[in-house]
């Protein structure tokens, strides 16, 4: 295995909470998540908290896509939660690869980590 990409992204969950209270949240979830992604955003009691995990999640790795995967396509990016775990897929881009998830809550921020590798 060869590392393609490594990203990191940090999300302020008090500036998601902000946009919650003023209403904004809604123009954000409609520009960035899926519509499934929206959908599992309205099972859950914790918005902030899950919007927080996808958006980090697709930051992350847009950055790990080392140019390959552009912020305009970040609807295309699906984060799907399966059995606690995060994964990700983007049309064929991940067809040779493997992606490693990690992600981080903490009362404040959330961290997530993705690291590419060819497989």
């Amino acid at each position: 295995m060869k590392v393609f990409g490594l990203g990191v992204d940090i999300v302020d969950r008090e500036r998601v909470e902000r946009l919650t209270c003023k209403g904004s949240i809604t123009c954000f979830i409609e520009k960035w998540l899926s519509t499934d992604e929206r959908k599992y955003l309205e099972t859950t009691t914790n918005k902030v908290e899950l919007f927080s995990i996808i958006f980090s999640i697709k930051e992350a790795f847009i950055k790990a896509s080392s140019g390959h995967v552009k912020l305009k396509d970040i609807k295309k990016i699906r984060v799907v939660m399966s059995e606690g775990a995060y994964s990700v897929s983007y049309d064929d881009f991940l067809k040779n690869k493997h992606c490693w998830i990690t992600t981080n809550v903490f009362p404040n921020y959330t961290i997530s980590s993705v690291t590419i590798v060819i497989i």
